[in-house]
């Protein structure tokens, strides 16, 4: 049986439409779009190009018609906790603010004083970042009164670009547990939390589950894209969790997993949260997985940190590629340079001038100030590299059990200096691949919402076939 299935992944920086071709129990992987992601600065806020993101999303379905003639079903995964505003109308009530934009920064006060964090964390199971939807809500509510008292219900990206898509609104669960308002023992809304945040349950939508079928093609777009009505399935629509669906974890073994992009976040996967003092005082956080599983992870400020400082030394220096970077930090590292940076230091969240951050940073910390691009890129890698083994020693510490195995996936694991960097740290064996995988996540997820994978195994079985 011959499915022709698209994939919508949505990354901080890019965009991409692929095409999953499932036969005879294997995936087959087409990139037939990929487009730039630019957010945009107005004044001082820091928007999503929503519009034009959805535009993207046209010109992919396109193609994957073009190409293939049909296609038998869709699904959607982007980062989390960034969302849009709907007004009475059913339209979208202005562009969603970037997750990394500073409006969140001064308002924790506002909201722990309603909810303590450690109540906070009990409840839902998150660990603290400034960004969580929780604190954006609050900014929101507080900054724009106007525009806030007009929003009726608020859908995260996902269900925002689905909305548009089939004209039906609803929250799918794994995005909805990115931000901090999802009770993790219920998982549904908490009622506490959202009081927290200044609103009520009824400003979201009914919860759907990784593997539904949120509803069909709505007759415009059908008619404008020459489609028939396709199922839009809600896939693991955070990035993350579609990822994690993909790794072919070994049953049976102590395993961990990377998930290595703009965000790096490593973990294990588990059916039962953790909420202890001792994983809230470490920052690991409880989000939601596939099939009832739970992703329980600790964020990690990832390869924003090298897009960044390659996008500031090609606009200050030279024009320079990814392998440039690897060997440069290399030839660094071969040369003696041991410089490196904390990366969840909060002045990497979104600095003016990524290499002034990093070369501050390791002056601050009694380092000296690398200069080159070698060195300050080895900064990075040397970060990125301890913090993982740090991590990994915090996961046994907190889980009481051994990690005898990480597994990397995702487009961080074309880069081989990292990945060498972290066997060495962690000092455990790294298996790579697949570099695809919130893709392949959001593929067989599909697979489940059209009614021929059933259960979580059943999807890393094609996983391993295929890749």
């Amino acid at each position: 049986m011959k499915k022709i299935l698209l994939a919508f992944d949505y990354g901080a920086s890019s965009g991409r439409a692929i095409v999953g071709v499932y036969q005879d129990g294997r995936l087959n992987l087409d990139e037939v779009h990929r487009f730039g992601n630019d957010p945009v600065t107005i004044g001082d806020r820091f928007y999503w190009d929503t519009l034009r993101l959805f535009h993207e999303m046209k010109q992919g379905l396109r193609a994957a018609r073009a190409k293939y003639g049909r296609i038998d079903a869709i699904g959607i995964d982007t980062w989390g906790v960034d969302y849009g505003l709907i007004g009475e109308d059913g339209n979208l009530l202005t562009n969603p603010i970037h997750y990394r934009d500073h409006r969140t920064v001064a308002n924790r006060e506002e909201v722990e004083s309603v909810l303590s964090y450690e109540a906070m964390y009990e409840r839902t199971g998150i660990a603290y970042w400034p960004f969580n939807t929780i604190y954006q809500l609050q900014a929101d509510r507080t900054m724009r009164p106007a525009l806030f008292s007009l929003a009726k219900k608020l859908l995260f990206t996902p269900d925002l670009l689905a909305y548009f898509l089939t004209g039906v609104q609803r929250n799918e669960y794994t995005i909805a547990s990115t931000g901090q308002l999802v009770n993790v023992r219920t998982r549904d809304f908490d009622d506490e939390v959202l009081a927290a945040a200044g609103v009520t349950r009824d400003l979201f939508c009914p919860l759907v589950q990784p593997g539904e079928v949120i509803g069909p093609l709505a007759d415009w777009i059908c008619r404008e894209l020459d489609l028939e009505p396709v199922p839009v399935v809600a896939v693991c629509t955070h990035d993350t969790a579609s990822a994690v669906a993909a790794v072919p974890l070994e049953p049976g073994r102590r395993c961990a997993y990377l998930s290595c992009g703009t965000w790096s976040l490593l973990g294990v996967e588990t059916t039962t949260p953790c909420t202890t003092a001792e994983a809230r005082e470490q920052s690991f956080t409880n989000e939601a997985g596939a099939f009832g599983t739970l992703v329980f992870l600790k964020n990690i400020n990832g390869l924003w940190l090298m897009q960044s400082l390659r996008r500031n030394w090609s606009d200050r220096k030279e024009k320079v590629s990814y392998d440039d970077i690897e060997q440069a930090a290399r030839a660094a590292r071969a040369a003696g340079a041991d410089f490196a940076i904390n990366p969840n230091d909060p002045r990497f969240m979104n600095p003016p001038s990524m290499m002034d951050a990093i070369a501050d940073c390791c002056h601050d910390l009694g380092q000296g100030r690398p200069g080159s691009l070698g060195e300050l890129a080895l900064a990075v890698y040397n970060g990125l590299a301890r913090e993982y083994a740090r991590s990994v020693a915090g996961l046994e510490a907190v889980r009481g059990e051994p990690v005898e195995q990480l597994h990397m996936v995702g487009g961080g694991i074309k880069d081989r200096f990292l990945s060498e960097l972290t066997a060495g740290s962690i000092g455990r064996p790294v298996v790579c691949g697949p570099v695809e995988a919130s893709v392949a996540g959001n593929l067989v997820l599909q697979l489940v919402g059209l009614g021929l994978v059933h259960t979580l195994e059943d999807c890393r079985d094609i996983i391993r076939r295929s890749f």
